[in-house]
């Protein structure tokens, strides 16, 4: 971000300091009442209710990636709402999805997101309550049509290896290509390890807006590539099938596979050569066998 486009974005925040400030005092009663002590946030120190001067670039960031939004947000941990305030604050558009998967331990959760229903009334929220490692799948499933739909993904919840895997996982096949995501604590090694590890695919690209300090984020942008989805279970008949790294797959025992063309791929597995053409997201293949011409319908299993 140049310096002209970084001054033009902080005054536009800051034309919003009156509404801000109006969500952060009656979001701060909110948790007061509920005699609770704050998690991590956008705005506090940890724990307390004390100004963290040094998250003002990721209100920032998270302030830029909400006015990118235009269809579809989802967040992973929604704590207070902080985050999802400062997602919408900018946001103009009037029929935006807001999904959220919360663990809902805090009791001031639910009546903050009360208040923030309140405080947007032209969002339409949907708020699944549980661990997000077993409740996203779950949800996807209940909801394919909205694979690859989403153009803002905010992955802020737990902090464990299980959890951060299993929730990029499920952030990569909801964010549409092109769309963003936002990973933070990524002060946390393992949090960062993985960051690296989805750019590292060539499916995501890191844009760096503002540097982040105190409790540091990282975006990326989910980049439009044709190719299957890798480490994930394709339907098999009775059974299921993994395309993994470096054209190697797990079909009933080792396997290889090779990209033909953009939607056209060979595989090799059980002795016999499979000709595979998939559909334009990658979600559903056909497969005829060489020797044969056996054909299976397959689908990516969620």
């Amino acid at each position: 971000m140049s310096q002209v486009e970084e001054l033009s974005l902080k005054k536009e925040y800051e034309n919003l300091s009156v509404r801000r400030e109006k969500y952060l005092e009656d979001i701060k009663k909110i948790i007061i009442d509920s005699k609770s002590s704050l998690e991590g946030n956008s705005f506090y120190v940890h724990g307390t209710l004390n100004i963290y001067s040094d998250l003002y670039n990721k209100q920032i960031n998270l302030f830029w990636c909400g006015k990118q939004a235009v269809t579809k947000i989802c967040e992973i941990g929604f704590n207070a709402g902080h985050s999802s305030m400062l997602l919408l604050l900018g946001n103009n558009n009037t029929s935006l999805d807001f999904t959220i998967f919360d663990i809902g331990h805090h009791a001031y959760t639910k009546p903050c997101l009360k208040y923030i229903k309140s405080e947007f009334q032209n969002i339409n929220f949907e708020y699944i309550e549980g661990d997000s490692t077993i409740n996203m799948p779950k949800w996807i499933k209940s909801n394919n049509k909205y694979l690859g739909k989403y153009d803002v993904v905010h992955v802020d919840g737990g902090h464990s290896e299980h959890c951060i895997s299993n929730d990029l996982k499920n952030t990569h096949l909801l964010v549409k290509n092109g769309g963003i995501v936002i990973i933070d604590d990524t002060n946390v090694a393992h949090i960062n390890y993985h960051v690296d590890k989805y750019i590292s695919t060539g499916q995501y690209k890191e844009l760096n807006i503002l540097k982040t300090h105190g409790y540091p984020h990282r975006i990326i942008q989910k980049i439009k590539i044709n190719q299957v989805y890798l480490n994930t279970k394709y339907s098999w008949q009775n059974d299921t099938i993994i395309f993994l790294d470096n054209g190697k797959m797990n079909a009933f025992g080792q396997g290889t596979y090779t990209q033909q063309d953009t939607y056209k791929y060979q595989a090799n597995f059980g002795g016999r050569i499979h000709d595979l053409i998939f559909n334009d997201d990658y979600t559903k293949f056909i497969s005829t066998r060489q020797d044969d011409n056996l054909i299976v319908k397959c689908k990516l299993i969620l």
